[in-house]
């Protein structure tokens, strides 16, 4: 937070040639933070999240560190079986996943309700749902 109040709009991260400072970056956190929480996500909660490398991966991480919140990335090239069983040993309250990854995860069975399955951001524009 510090870093953010002295040095707002310096570049914090770059992704795929594009800067976003220390402000934009608080902002988008802070606002995937609230929106965790608002469906229940806390302290020791498990976020599992399947994303390719991208901005909003790291502001998944962030965001869940924010809340006190487990962070459990989980590796896009699982598939199946092994993919079910990494969920079940993760326990994870809810997902976060890009959306070339939805129907694999929903294939696993794991995540019964839509409560607990959240879509994360699709390849056209970052957007959180």
């Amino acid at each position: 937070m510090q870093a953010v109040q002295q040095f707002p709009d310096s570049p914090f991260i770059r992704f795929s040639g594009i800067d976003t400072s220390f402000k934009e970056f608080d902002q988008a956190v802070a606002k995937l933070a609230g929106g965790l929480q608002s469906v229940g996500i806390g302290r020791n909660d498990k976020v599992m999240v399947m994303m390719r490398n991208s901005l909003e991966m790291v502001q998944t991480w962030f965001a869940s560190n924010r809340l006190g919140a487990v962070w459990v990335p989980i590796n896009s090239e699982l598939k199946g079986l092994t993919l079910k069983n990494v969920i079940e040993a993760g326990d994870p309250k809810i997902a976060l996943v890009d959306e070339e990854y939805q129907l694999e995860i929903k294939s696993t069975g794991f995540f019964t309700e839509e409560s607990h399955f959240r879509q994360g951001w699709n390849s056209r524009r970052p957007e959180y749902r």
